[in-house]
């Protein structure tokens, strides 16, 4: 219920967001939006427990342009984990435990974050850019083994830097294609008092594609 209470607000930001386009790109004064879809891999602690490509993701991202180069502003999203694994579990108990069974494996992750990038070449042309996103993750971890289910939310911190380039199609809009690295550094504690409780720190990496537009 939660996840599509989530997806709903994010589709009417969306859906909100998209106005009439002009002009070029990274212009000072100037509103710009992406849309993107995204493929995500998890590291770390997420790639020990989802170790599949997670292809359920989109973002929505905008910028504001301080001048002819730069621009600021924020970015949101969301982006699905999901494996089905058979198998033993290891436990961190006292003493040492584990759980032989399937069991089906979700991370959700929504950021909320501001952002600042880069711009580099001229307008009209393959716009590549840099990038750094900072703020926060709303973190869904869930777990379902047999009829049980363990569930952990959590607010994490992090940053996310960012490496794109924007192609135009025509005046104000654009194809935009960019890699990024999800960085939370604060960990969590999931599954707190059962046996499946673990310290844990989720990274991941994303790749992302979609289109961009810039208002009046």
């Amino acid at each position: 219920m939660k996840n599509k209470i989530v997806f709903k607000w994010l589709l009417l930001l969306a859906i909100c967001s998209f106005i009439p386009l002009s002009g070029g790109f990274a212009q000072a004064g100037h509103w710009y939006g992406l849309a993107t879809y995204q493929v995500s891999f998890s590291t770390g602690d997420l790639n020990d427990f989802i170790d599949a490509v997670s292809w359920r993701g989109f973002g929505l991202d905008f910028r504001y342009g301080m001048k002819k180069d730069v621009t600021v502003g924020f970015v949101t999203g969301w982006n699905i984990f999901y494996q089905q694994k058979s198998g033993t579990t290891q436990l961190e108990t006292n003493p040492p435990g584990a759980i032989t069974a399937t069991t089906n494996r979700y991370t959700n992750f929504v950021p909320v974050m501001l952002n600042a990038h880069y711009y580099m070449g001229e307008r009209g042309k393959i716009l590549p850019y840099v990038g750094l996103c900072a703020g926060g993750y709303y973190v869904n971890q869930e777990m379902q083994v047999g009829v049980a289910t363990f569930q952990n939310d959590s607010w994490e911190w992090g940053v996310a830097p960012e490496l794109g380039i924007v192609i135009p199609i025509q005046r104000g809009l654009g194809v935009v294609l960019a890699g990024k690295y999800n960085f939370i550094f604060t960990k969590e504690t999931v599954f707190e008092g059962t046996q499946l409780e673990k310290e844990v720190q989720n990274n991941y990496w994303g790749i992302q594609v979609g289109i961009a537009w810039q208002s009046y």
